[in-house]
C-alpha cells in the first residue's frame, strides 16, 4: 500500500510528532510505501505573524500537497497536524484527487482554538456544538485575542465549507470520551473508529518497581498537565519518595525542595531508561487528554502509573490497574490515596506487572501495523458507500 502522511511538526517535540515517526517506520517495515508530506512552522515571531494569519486557507501549501499527491500516487492518505502553517487546505487537494483520506484527531483543534478544552486553569467546552468566537473574546490561542482570530476563523470556515465532514473518510479516536465530544461538535459518528497508539519495548527492568524511591513526572511544564497542583500536593504528602521532575516548559520551577529533584529535558532513550529503573509515574493532567502516550511508556517499561482520573489516561489505568490507580488532579487528599499505594511495595509490584501485560497484549508494536492497516483497508472497502 502507499500511504502519504500529512504533518506539521512542532516546535517543541511532542506525543504527535513521536506517532507520525512511529507509524510511518511500522508501515515500511511491513513492507508498505510511506511518503511525508511535513512541514515546519517558522521559528520567528515575524515569520509566524505572516503565517498564522494564512492559517485559514494557504494556497501554496495546497499546491505543493497537489503535486506530493500527483508524484507519490498514493493509494490513502494519512492527516495528523495541519496547524498552522500546512492549513486544511491539503484536505482539498486530497479530495480533488480523490484519494481516500484518513485523519487522527490528537487533540480538539477542529472545535477548540487552544486544543486542549481547557481554559484558566479549568475545563472548557463552550465552543463544543456551539461557534468558536468565544476563543476570541478569552483569548484562548496563545493568551491572545489577535492570535486567536485566525485560529477561530480556521474553525468557523472549515465547518461552514464542509472540510471535515464531507472531506475526510475516517477519523481516529483514542477514547470513547474524545469521540462523544466530537460528536458533539458535529463530526459524523459512524466515520470513527477507537485506535490506541502503540510504542517502543524499552526492554526489561533491572529491578522490580518497589526497589526505587524515585516517582516520575515527564510531560510538558504546562498549567494544563498540573505540574502546580502536583508539587503542591507533593509537599504536603510528607513521604520519604522522590519527585523526579523531567520536561520543559513555563511553569519549570527548579528549585531544592526537599524530595523533589528537576532533570530538565531528556532524550526519549534517556526518559525510557528512567521509567525502567523509577518506583511509578505520576501524570496529575487537568485536561482531559485524549491519549496519553506517556501512559504507555510507562506500561512497556513495567512501571506503575498514578494519573489522573480525567481523560483517556484515566480510563487507561482505571481499566487495567483498578480505579485506585486514578485521582482528582485537584483533590490532596485523593492524591494523597494514591501516594499510600505507591508506598506500598506489594501494590507497586503488582502493578508493573499488570502494566507490562497489558503493553504486550495491546499496546506493542508487534500489532500496531495490522490494525493501522485494517483502518485503512476499511476505508477503501467502503469508498463510494452512501
Amino acid at each position: 500500500m502507499r500511504v502519504l502522511q500529512f504533518h506539521t511538526r512542532y516546535r517543541q517535540r511532542g506525543g504527535e510528532d513521536v506517532v507520525v515517526e512511529a507509524e510511518a517506520r511500522v508501515l515500511r517495515e511491513a513492507g508498505h510505501q510511506v511518503h511525508q508530506f511535513v512541514m515546519e512552522n517558522p521559528s520567528s515571531d515575524v515569520a509566524a505573524v505572516g503565517t498564522l494569519a494564512l492559517s485559514p486557507w494557504n494556497a501554496l501549501s495546497k499546491r505543493r500537497a497537489s503535486a506530493a499527491i500527483e508524484h507519490f500516487q498514493p493509494d490513502i492518505a494519512h492527516i495528523h497536524n495541519t496547524w498552522f502553517a500546512m492549513t486544511p487546505s491539503i484536505v482539498k487537494a486530497c479530495r480533488e484527487a480523490q484519494v481516500p483520506t484518513v485523519m487522527t484527531l490528537h487533540n480538539y483543534r477542529l472545535t477548540c482554538a487552544n486544543v486542549l478544552l481547557f481554559r484558566n486553569g479549568h475545563l472548557c467546552e463552550l465552543c463544543v456544538g456551539s461557534h468558536p468566537w468565544h476563543a476570541v473574546k478569552f483569548g484562548c490561542y496563545r493568551d491572545s485575542r489577535i492570535q486567536s482570530v485566525p485560529a477561530a476563523t480556521t474553525i468557523a470556515l472549515h465547518r461552514g465549507l464542509g472540510t471535515w465532514v464531507g472531506m475526510i473518510d475516517c477519523f481516529i479516536v483514542m477514547s470513547e470520551a474524545q469521540r462523544e465530544v466530537m460528536i458533539r461538535a458535529g463530526l459524523p459518528a459512524r466515520r470513527m473508529v477507537m485506535k490506541p497508539h502503540f510504542v517502543e519495548d524499552p526492554g526489561p527492568r533491572p529491578h522490580r518497581p518497589s526497589a526505587s524511591r524515585a516517582v516520575l513526572f515527564v510531560g510538558r511544564l504546562s498549567p494544563e498537565k498540573g505540574i502546580h497542583e502536583l508539587l503542591n500536593h507533593w509537599g504536603a504528602a510528607a513521604t520519604r519518595l522522590e519527585l523526579v521532575v523531567v520536561g520543559s516548559g513555563s511553569l519549570r520551577d527548579g528549585s531544592s525542595a526537599s524530595g523533589i529533584s528537576w532533570l530538565g529535558e531528556v532524550t526519549m532513550l534517556e526518559a525510557r531508561e528512567l521509567m525502567k529503573s523509577a518506583r511509578a509515574l505520576v501524570m496529575p493532567s487537568l485536561w482531559n487528554e485524549t491519549m496519553g502516550l506517556v501512559v504507555l511508556e510507562a506500561f512497556s517499561a513495567g512501571l506503575p502509573a498514578l494519573v489522573s482520573d480525567r481523560g483517556a489516561p484515566g480510563a487507561i489505568v482505571a481499566s487495567y490497574l483498578g480505579d485506585e490507580w486514578t485521582f482528582e488532579p485537584t483533590h490532596q487528599d485523593s492524591f494523597h490515596a494514591g501516594i499510600r499505594l505507591l508506598k506500598n511495595p506489594v501494590e507497586c509490584d503488582r502493578a508493573g506487572e499488570i502494566a507490562r501485560g497489558a503493553f504486550e497484549r495491546d499496546f506493542d508494536v508487534q500489532h500496531a501495523a495490522s490494525r493501522l492497516l485494517a483502518v485503512y483497508e476499511s476505508v477503501l472497502s467502503k469508498r463510494g458507500d452512501p
